[in-house]
């Protein structure tokens, strides 16, 4: 008989009060922004482990009648954006790890405008000269363009390569998104690409990432499921944490997380994610919506925050993605 037989247990990384408290947060957030769409992944950055995972709007399970495909998508996962100014923080990093840059080096960003060939790219913070704590703290798009210039084209594909991008996790979601790093032929598009635009990555790719830099240099597989035990205690999978190479240094991470504090400072890009309890440390991201109609970008945006928490030894990473 079908009907006796019982199914294998299945135990998630998933954490059930951060689970709770993420989707309340995202919903208020996709709320207040006004925002088609957000996705939000927290992991632990030592494991790999996905603690929560959420999505916006929701729908219940339980009554999905009258519910549309599209909110079924499991978009943290399967949805893949030009990220935007979350990519500085893996440019940056790379440039310290080859000596390119120190910490120390400053850049000239030419009052907010500085053309390449017929293009302009522009900064929303228009500033003079900036070390590369500055560059990351205000998010100049000019001073990452030239520091994509100085690691040069083949470096900085296969440095987000190493960062995990361009590539599945192969987490068992069905639908996971790959997303595309084009090779920078042109000039325009190394300088764009050194900002996080005209490439494409999942949220989960970006939490991932960033869980490099907060575990000292060492990317970790992330994962959801834990264990599956069958009806008679026989266990059928237990998933243990995974590495999967080792980016950059535990130097060169640790510098980048201390640059990272700067963000949530008062002049940083996000000081409302600043925490009296803890150090955090993040990076903002907006990247314009391309436009497949009329060719080119849109006035929409797609934005982001990722950070970890506490700074000085990261027990989270948490990426909030607002479409």
């Amino acid at each position: 008989n079908p009907l006796s037989r019982q199914g294998a247990a299945v135990t998630l990384t998933i954490d059930r009060q951060l689970q709770y408290v993420t989707e309340k947060a995202l919903v208020k957030a996709v709320d207040d922004a006004k925002a088609v769409a957000g996705m939000a992944v927290v992991l632990d950055p030592k494991t790999g482990e996905i603690l929560a995972l959420a999505n916006a709007p929701r729908f219940n399970p339980n009554a999905p009648q009258g519910v549309t495909a599209d909110v079924f998508r499991n978009r943290a996962v399967t949805d893949a954006f030009e990220p935007g100014s979350t990519f500085k923080a893996f440019v940056i990093a790379r440039a310290l790890e080859d000596g390119v840059i120190t910490p120390a080096s400053t850049f000239d960003c030419e009052k907010g405008h500085m053309a390449i060939g017929r293009h302009v790219i522009h900064d929303t913070h228009p500033s003079g000269m900036l070390d590369v704590k500055g560059i990351l703290q205000v998010s100049s798009n000019i001073c990452a363009a030239k520091v994509g210039q100085k690691l040069g084209r083949e470096r900085l594909v296969e440095n987000y390569q190493q960062f995990g991008f361009a590539e599945r996790s192969g987490l068992g979601l069905p639908g996971e998104a790959k997303g595309v790093i084009p090779f920078p032929r042109a000039e325009i598009s190394l300088a764009t690409q050194s900002f996080g635009q005209g490439l494409t990555a999942s949220p989960l790719q970006a939490a991932a990432a960033f869980g490099a830099l907060a575990n000292r240099g060492v990317l970790m597989k992330p994962y959801l499921v834990s264990k599956v035990v069958d009806s008679d205690g026989l266990v059928l999978l237990d998933n243990k944490p995974t590495e999967v190479r080792r980016v950059v240094s535990e130097r060169t991470a640790r510098t980048v997380a201390d640059m990272l504090e700067r963000v949530v400072e008062q002049c940083g890009t996000a000081p409302k994610a600043r925490m009296d309890a803890y150090r955090v440390a993040g990076k903002t991201g907006t990247a314009q919506k391309a436009d497949p109609v009329a060719r080119g970008y849109s006035d929409k945006h797609f934005a982001s925050f990722i950070g970890m928490v506490p700074a000085e030894d990261p027990r989270v990473v948490i990426g909030i993605f607002s479409d």
